[in-house]
């Protein structure tokens, strides 16, 4: 779910851990804290909303 949502992101401004947290607290109607978000991020190796809007501008 989290890989989906960065990928369908609007590049020039990416989701937050905190933005997708919202997300999935929402449509899971589970709740969990934003460093499990971050967890999994990394763990997938996908990079934080700021280091993504760098590399998103360094591509266009």
């Amino acid at each position: 779910m989290i890989f989906s949502l960065v990928k369908t992101e609007n590049k020039l401004k990416p989701l937050s851990d905190i933005k997708i947290l919202e997300f999935i607290e929402e449509k899971f109607s589970i709740k969990m804290v934003r460093r499990t978000i971050t967890k999994y991020r990394k763990q997938f190796n996908i990079a934080s909303s700021s280091e993504r809007k760098k590399l998103y501008t360094l591509n266009f």
